[in-house]
């Protein structure tokens, strides 16, 4: 893992689908060298038992460049990370979710800042609490926009949200949406960032206004376009084996938390979360390195791949657009947050060497991550299935080790 020549990368990326061609790294201006510093730095955390495994993939101007897997699937059946694994993403099930509500805007059905009670009524007439047990009424509608930009008021926890159930997950989205919006807002909409719920609200946007359950839509209009055969809420019996188990690092060890063989995922949850989960009764998108390259890529040529557009370039444009400006909350420095994704908006700020402009989001608690860089041209994912959230900053050290390798 440790040297790295140019049939290390082809072997390593045989299991992509053959219409992906693989390229030395000198070939699209990065350091095959420097690349090692990226494998080291993933070995060493396999060696010392801190992570079970992990896939990385590099891609730069259209094509692969590095993809390398490291450790175990399985750490006590001792069955390597293999390049088509089928891994759970979490909250990067956002970004696909976004693409769905921004592909219906274009068809007209409504605009960015419609409040979004024209579609799902429970959200008329939203209160913010103010106190434990005063409210004051929302001093304007929560719209598209607040949801797709986590600027809402909504939460992703809390006392009232625990009290109302919103954590069991045993009620179809529509009836867990109802039961949102009857909820006070924390915040008054528009006011700050706040990661949420808003996403799955978003989930229940796509099935109100197409008529199609969340996973259909997803599958006639994103993954069948892209050819991404294996993303999906579910994984089909055939390819259980290919599925990862998942692990969380505490104590100094690694514990098993989900065997791949008794996962949620082998069946369809009642209620399908376009936010990406928060619990595992109720899942967010598993998918492979190949079907999320293939979506990077696609949003990197401003919305078309081979021929199909799934987005116009405008849109593109527009989703990956800093929408908050001064509104406080963001996570990091010099970042902001898009339609769906967040947003470097100021490289030296944010100091993790990606250029102003990339993309990015990540999924928790598996320490999924992706980024694309307009500037660079360059698409990058990291698929570790290690908890906790956060584990060793891998999503920082990521992107600045995928980066450094850039010598052209």
């Amino acid at each position: 893992m440790n040297k790295l020549i140019p049939a290390l990368f082809m072997l390593a990326t045989s299991a992509l689908a053959s219409d992906i061609e693989t390229v030395r790294p000198e070939d699209v201006g990065l350091s095959a060298q420097r690349l090692g510093r990226l494998s080291r730095t993933f070995q060493a955390h396999v060696d010392e038992g801190q992570i079970a495994g992990a896939l990385l993939l590099i891609g730069r101007r259209g094509q692969i460049a590095y993809c390398e897997t490291f450790g175990y699937m399985d750490v006590e059946a001792k069955r390597p990370m293999p390049t088509d694994g089928i891994f759970r993403i979490a909250s990067m099930t956002k970004a696909v979710t976004a693409v769905a509500v921004l592909q219906l805007m274009e068809q007209g059905h409504f605009m960015l800042d419609d409040p979004v009670s024209k579609h799902i009524p429970t959200f008329r007439d939203m209160t913010v609490a103010i106190e434990p047990n005063q409210v004051v009424p929302a001093e304007r509608p929560v719209t598209i926009r607040d949801l797709l930009r986590h600027t809402s008021g909504l939460l992703y926890g809390g006392k009232a949200y625990h009290q109302a159930g919103l954590h069991s997950w045993d009620r179809s989205l529509a009836e867990f949406v109802e039961t949102l919006g009857q909820l006070p807002l924390a915040f008054q909409p528009g006011a700050r960032f706040r990661y949420s719920y808003a996403t799955d609200v978003l989930g229940h946007l796509v099935e109100v206004v197409s008529g199609q359950a969340l996973d259909k839509y997803f599958e006639q209009f994103i993954f069948e376009p892209l050819a991404m055969h294996d993303t999906g809420f579910v994984v089909p019996p055939e390819k259980v084996e290919r599925l990862t188990n998942h692990y969380r690092y505490t104590d100094g060890r690694l514990i098993c938390e989900e065997q791949a063989a008794a996962s949620p995922f082998l069946q369809r949850s009642e209620a399908l979360s376009g936010g990406g989960g928060w619990s595992y009764s109720y899942p967010g998108l598993v998918t492979t390195a190949h079907d999320w390259w293939r979506f990077m890529e696609m949003l990197r040529r401003h919305g078309q791949l081979d021929g199909r557009r799934v987005l116009s370039r405008p849109m593109v444009k527009l989703m990956c657009s800093d929408h908050l400006g001064d509104i406080p909350g963001a996570f990091e420095p010099g970042s902001g947050h898009g339609l769906g994704v967040g947003i470097v908006t100021d490289a030296a700020q944010h100091g993790q060497l990606a250029a102003t402009g990339t993309i990015y989001w990540a999924g928790g608690p598996h320490n999924t991550y992706y980024f694309v860089d307009f500037q660079e041209q360059m698409c990058g994912l990291m698929f570790v299935q290690t908890a906790p959230f956060g584990h060793l900053d891998l999503m920082q050290r990521f992107l600045i080790l995928s980066h450094q390798t850039i010598q052209e």
